[in-house]
């Protein structure tokens, strides 16, 4: 495929996007999901092209999140990990999931694991922070 197709096809999912925030009264929220959607697409396609790019598992993995679709998330971000367990992304995300789900004590583990392949990464230095201090759920 050229890159005039590749143009086109880009073109169609924007007239797409304006198409639907235009059909509904939240523009904001409605666009903001389906151009997750489409992002969540184009990782599809990653994975079917080379499904051993850990760094497309993340990338879908870190769409859910945003979609928040947790389990999916999650299973993304397991794969990232048995593919490259050496990238901090995909522990840090579990533990942005996990601390979604109310599970405090395995996102710090998971915040821990990616400061023990990255002791300096501001990112997870301040998630962990944040969890430390906060009071405990019950």
């Amino acid at each position: 495929m050229g890159t005039h197709a590749v143009g086109e096809q880009q073109q169609s999912k924007w007239v797409r996007v304006r198409k639907t925030c235009c059909e509904h009264n939240a523009p904001g929220i409605h666009l903001e999901a389906y151009v997750r959607q489409l992002q969540a697409a184009d990782f599809d396609r990653l994975i079917d092209i080379n499904p051993r790019r850990p760094v497309a598992y993340n990338g879908r993995g870190s769409v859910l999140l945003e979609l928040n679709q947790l389990d999916r998330a999650l299973q993304d971000f397991d794969k990232a990990i048995e593919l490259n367990p050496k990238e901090i992304a995909p522990y840090n995300n579990r533990g942005v999931v996990f601390e979604r789900k109310g599970d405090t004590e395995r996102a710090i583990a998971e915040y821990r694991r990616a400061l023990e392949l990255a002791p300096l990464h501001p990112g997870v230095i301040a998630n962990l922070k944040r969890l430390a201090s906060a009071p405990p759920q019950h």
